[in-house]
């Protein structure tokens, strides 16, 4: 089938129940599909507070990059027809720059990567959405004349694999 609701949209993810997040499109920052019929997608709900440029979706939670913010969001999404910000947090650029975020498995950090110039990873201590804090940051060695792009945490690891436009892939 074809989803008609939005005309364009910058990315999709879909989550380990079954729903569909169509990202970056017109009306709606988030839109959410139930896929329990591939061939009829439902409509759902949505979350409109911030643009996501890339989101992760984990345990009824969906993790935000704000590219044009420089904010990443913790929404709770267990009620998908009733998402609601949890926690959102400054990475401390203005402008573009939180391209992607990545969580590790028990939620505790939560990883984000800047696409700019002099762009580098940021590690987020998450366990109290009252007192995030920035933990570790990594560049690489060329990272002032590179930008990062995705992240992914690699399951049942503490690997975080970065791919770059310039640098290639790092574990």
């Amino acid at each position: 089938n074809t989803i008609t609701d939005v005309d364009n949209s910058h990315n999709i993810y879909i989550d380990a129940d079954g729903f569909l997040y169509i990202v970056g499109a017109d009306e709606h920052d988030v839109w959410i599909y139930s896929l329990s019929d591939p061939s009829n997608p439902e409509f759902v709900g949505s979350w409109s507070e911030e643009d996501c440029h890339d989101i992760e979706v984990y345990n009824n939670k969906l993790y935000c990059a704000a590219i044009y913010s420089g904010n990443f969001y913790i929404v709770d999404v267990e009620d998908k027809t009733n998402p609601f910000t949890i926690a959102s947090h400054f990475t401390g650029i203005d402008g573009i720059s939180t391209h992607d975020v990545a969580v590790t498995e028990d939620e505790n950090y939560l990883f984000t990567g800047d696409e700019n110039l002099g762009g580098h990873i940021k590690v987020w201590d998450i366990e109290d959405y009252d007192n995030i804090n920035l933990v570790a940051e990594y560049q690489t060695e060329f990272g002032q004349e590179h930008t990062s792009h995705n992240l992914y945490v690699r399951p049942g690891t503490d690997q975080l694999i970065i791919s770059y436009y310039a640098d290639g892939t790092r574990i």
